[in-house]
């Protein structure tokens, strides 16, 4: 129930006694007359004495009063008042709020006069409501019952622009919010823009009012400072401007200055006009301010801002040079660059400073060098200028019985870098000082004497390892390097001793001699050996890539009695008697040569002196009908079916040699491996050799050849 007070002038009896008794004394109390304050959210009033008939002359007013942000809305549940002869003019209720009447009522529910089922309502938190009876009434009337609650006022709605942005609604009351980047106003229905103290010094820019295109806000206050780096040029111009203006007086409401360097410019308002400049520039800084007051609805400003370097003075290309200048302005540069053969002899780039001038010293175009070319062993290198400039030439030449691998003449280039690869001198191989004797029809076996030296890269190798099964094992080689000898690998392996089968002997029970004829001439060179490799497919028990090499402890000095032989390559070819080119693969009953300085026969004693003999390269078809035992792939044969010419014991190892048909060099096409029997050279039978050219890239590999 809502709280009441009431107050009767005059009438002290009353003033602290309870509401219902004080009612009810009003209908017997001389003093008709009393005012009633209520407060609350809701309540309830009625006439005096309600439901029983109320007295004559009484005047009772109620003061409702709700909190702020609420109005008063009443309603009547009971209504029955003397009806008036003109309007309301003897009983009546007469509702009103400030110095708004709502109504005055008066007689019974659903007469023209009653209020009916209306509601009432305030247009703020009070409302009056006073009953007056007259001094007689006819009839009993029972009066009025009423009553009334706080209805929350939608400010949001019912107030136009309360809020400059968002309004948000509660009960009994509302509060205001901005857009992101404002903040609410003290007044706290207002948003400020946040535009002050902005500092650009980006290269290029925009700067608008807050919020453009649409209505800038109210009370804004904002400034922007454009700042170049020295050196540069700020060039601001306005594209689009409407700001709030007045007839008579100049922008007295909204309002933009600037101020370019020292110079102010403004204030400006309304649109842009033709006395404005086309476009401002200021050497260091331009400060911009913007204002507005309380009103208005213009959408302000848009402008842009670019700088731009001063530029810096003139350059002159360099003697046999250039220079690029793509912008002569501050924080580009000048690339210099030179005519093919010279170099920049200086800074290559220059930046355009603020003070108008070229970073660094202007450079030069000189003359591009090159380094004094290395030497080359085995050889020697001669240039034509002592100079060194670009364009001249080193030109390379090798000591006799070798011969340049690359290029044997070198240019010095624009980069200063000499041409190509530097070249190396390599041993001349599979080329006889000595003229080999023309081939004729004999054998090693009972056969010839080989020309003295004829064959300078033949190796006698001979293996002493007793602990290991090995008294005296003679065999051949061939010289492949100054320090390494081509033989069978099985002449370095153990076979006598089952527990230590297929082993490597050690390198030092391996002794090499070369450049001799007769190996019973003390002059021989022996060798010691250093290391022994065989290749790695190698079998002890099939022969399967029977290839070793034994590299020397020492590199050999080359003359015309050592010299090398060559190792086949992809692209070796041979020529029959016709001349006609074929592959080593392909080579039809061809003959080769095959030196050593083994037995002569199965009986006969190992021969001192070099021997030679020729033989047919025999098909694979026809060597698999002959040899009993398995061939591979890493095996060829060769010799006559008539027999008479082969190889024997003491030859392993030794090269069987076939010419390159297009340079004339020899090279090792096999190596003395095997053969079936105890004889050598019989009828029908065949001697097998280790196919050298299979192991091309192991050996160079292996020998660095």
């Amino acid at each position: 129930m809502a709280n009441m007070a009431a107050a009767s002038e005059g009438c002290p009896l009353f003033r602290w006694l309870p509401i219902t008794v004080f009612l009810m004394a009003l209908s017997v109390h001389a003093c008709q007359a009393s005012t009633i304050h209520l407060s609350g959210m809701h309540g309830m009033i009625a006439s005096p004495g309600h439901p029983t008939p109320y007295e004559d002359d009484l005047d009772v007013e109620w003061l409702i009063s709700v909190p702020d942000g609420y109005r008063v809305r009443l309603y009547m549940t009971a209504f029955d008042l003397e009806p008036g002869s003109i309007g309301c003019d003897h009983d009546y209720v007469m509702v009103s709020s400030g110095n708004d009447t709502f109504g005055t009522f008066c007689g019974r529910s659903g007469s023209r006069d009653s209020p009916g089922d209306q509601s009432l309502t305030s247009q703020s938190g009070e409302m009056q409501v006073l009953f007056h009876s007259d001094y007689s009434n006819e009839h009993r009337y029972t009066g009025f019952r009423a009553h009334y609650v706080a209805d929350d006022i939608n400010e949001c709605e019912e107030i136009s622009g309360v809020c400059d942005h968002f309004c948000h609604n509660y009960l009994g009351g509302y509060y205001c919010s901005c857009e992101f980047g404002y903040s609410l106003h003290e007044d706290q229905t207002s948003c400020q823009v946040h535009c002050s103290g902005i500092l650009l010094q980006a290269a290029s820019g925009e700067v608008t009012s807050p919020g453009y295109p649409l209505a800038y806000p109210r009370r804004s206050e904002c400034d922007w400072l454009i700042r170049a780096e020295p050196g540069y040029v700020i060039n601001l111009n306005f594209e689009d401007f409407d700001v709030e203006d007045h007839p008579d007086v100049r922008c007295p409401y909204d309002a933009l200055t600037i101020i370019q360097d020292d110079q102010e410019l403004g204030p400006f308002c309304g649109r842009r006009r033709s006395e404005w400049p086309e476009e401002m520039r200021a050497d260091r800084q331009i400060r911009i301010s913007f204002v507005s007051d309380e009103s208005g609805n213009n959408r302000g400003f848009r402008a842009r801002y670019n700088f731009t370097g001063k530029p810096c003075v003139a350059l002159v290309a360099p003697s046999n040079g250039y220079v690029s200048v793509p912008s002569a302005t501050v924080g580009n540069t000048a690339e210099y660059s030179c005519e093919e053969g010279f170099r920049v002899a200086g800074p290559a780039e220059r930046a355009c400073l603020p003070s108008g001038e070229w970073s660094g010293n202007e450079p030069q175009c000189e003359v591009v060098t090159c380094a004094q070319p290395g030497g080359i062993a085995n050889g020697e290198v001669v240039v034509n200028d002592e100079s060194l400039e670009y364009g001249i030439s080193a030109v390379y030449t090798c000591d006799p019985l070798y011969e340049i691998r690359g290029l044997d003449t070198r240019s010095c280039r624009a980069d200063g870098q000499w041409s190509g690869e530097s070249p190396v001198c390599v041993p001349i191989c599979g080329v006889s000082s000595i003229r080999p004797r023309k081939p004729p029809n004999s054998r090693i076996v009972g056969g010839r004497e080989a020309r003295t030296w004829s064959w300078p890269w033949a190796a006698h190798v001979v293996v002493r390892a007793p602990n290991f099964g090995i008294e005296y094992r003679p065999c051949g080689g061939s010289l492949i390097s100054r320090n390494w000898v081509l033989t069978a690998a099985h002449c370095v392996t153990v076979k006598a001793r089952p527990e230590i089968f297929g082993q490597i002997v050690p390198a030092d029970t391996t002794l090499v001699t070369l450049g001799v004829h007769d190996i019973t001439d003390s002059s021989g060179g022996v060798r010691e050996v250093s290391e022994i490799v065989r290749a790695p497919s190698y079998d002890a028990r099939s022969f399967d890539a029977d290839v070793a090499l034994l590299r020397l402890a020492e590199p050999v000095t080359l003359t015309d009695r050592i010299r090398p032989i060559c190792v086949p390559t992809a692209d070796t070819f041979v020529a029959d008697s016709d001349y006609s080119l074929y592959e080593v693969e392909e080579i039809p009953d061809l003959e080769g040569v095959a030196i050593g300085w083994g037995q002569t026969g199965r009986d006969q004693p190992w021969s001192n002196v070099l021997m030679e003999v020729y033989l047919p390269i025999i098909s694979r078809s026809q060597c698999e009908d002959a040899i009993l035992s398995g061939l591979t792939d890493n095996m060829v044969c060769a010799g006559s079916s008539a027999g008479g010419r082969d190889t024997c014991f003491g030859d392993s190892g030794g090269p069987l040699m076939l010419k390159e048909a297009t340079t004339g060099r020899y090279f090792a096409f096999g190596l003395v491996s095997w053969g079936e029997g105890n004889q050598c050279a019989q009828a029908g039978q065949y001697g097998v050799y280790a196919k050298v050219g299979n192991f091309e890239n192991w050996i160079r590999e292996t020998a660095q050849i």
